[in-house]
């Protein structure tokens, strides 16, 4: 099976995608062999959830015309012409830079 992209060798075919998507080792065309670690994308609903907060509050963080805009909230990641989604390591970090912040200066 030939899972070469005819068109644009450096557009990633669906078989490339899967393979980065579930960090296996992977031989492109050209004969060579590379590892691409996983990332896991969430979407609005679960990042809510690993949030705690609500659904203005999280898009406020991320618009910079609010209030309540946080420069270092990480930016969404396009995964179609109408869905983003966010990596789970960097809401992570987010989350441990908010408790570090919150606990800094308390005895």
């Amino acid at each position: 099976m030939n899972h070469v992209n005819p068109g644009n060798s450096s557009v990633p075919t669906l078989h490339d995608q899967l393979c980065i998507s579930r960090n296996f080792s992977h031989q492109d065309h050209q004969g060579s062999v590379r590892t691409v670690s996983s990332r896991k994308v969430l979407r609005c609903k679960q990042a809510l959830l690993k949030l705690g907060i609500s659904r203005s509050s999280f898009y406020a963080k991320a618009q910079k015309s609010s209030r309540y805009f946080d420069p270092t909230f990480p930016k969404p990641v396009a995964l179609g012409l109408r869905s983003v989604g966010w990596f789970e390591d960097e809401l992570d970090a987010w989350l441990d830079q908010q408790a570090f912040t919150s606990t800094v200066g308390v005895a």
